[in-house]
């Protein structure tokens, strides 16, 4: 038996929580650019190194580009560049940034005007369970940067030495 923060952690993750390929090419391209961030990366060549559909890459992208999160530099000699603090990058910022604010299935079950007392609230109760979860989830990656993303990269290279 888990306790009860066990528990509610374990809810959400068995859920996949709401990680999904958008947040984790952000978080890829966010390490990448920040690792090499004297260089400038076209979205053809970040999307051969994430191994992502370049369409994929540039809808990314965009989205980090509007929240100033990445340079991009326009023209033949342009491309996607690190902002200068981008380690410190926190990942619940693009969790929140990516994050699927629906849902692709059903998940909502009852109906306000049933007779069924359980039915009536249903509703409710799982809207408040999927709002504690994104918080749960939110408030995990708010102790993770993208420069902890390079930390564990280089610690697990260094293992296989």
């Amino acid at each position: 038996m888990c306790d009860d923060t066990t528990c509610k952690k374990s809810f959400a993750l068995r859920r996949g929580g709401r990680m999904n390929l958008h947040f984790t090419i952000a978080m890829h391209a966010l390490a990448y650019l920040a690792k090499h961030h004297d260089s400038s990366f076209s979205s053809s060549q970040l999307a051969e190194l994430i191994c992502v559909n370049p369409v994929q890459l540039r809808t990314v992208m965009t989205q980090l580009v509007h929240n100033d999160l990445v340079i991009a530099s326009p023209g033949k000699f342009g491309g996607y560049k690190s902002i200068e603090n981008a380690q410190e990058i926190q990942l619940s910022l693009i969790f929140n940034l990516f994050r699927i604010k629906t849902p692709d299935t059903r998940v909502i079950t009852g109906e306000p005007t049933s007779t069924c007392a359980i039915a009536r609230n249903m509703k409710s109760i799982i809207e408040d369970f999927q709002t504690e979860e994104l918080t749960l989830l939110s408030d995990f990656y708010s102790h993770k940067t993208i420069g902890d993303i390079l930390t564990i990269v280089n610690s697990k290279e260094n293992s296989h030495d």
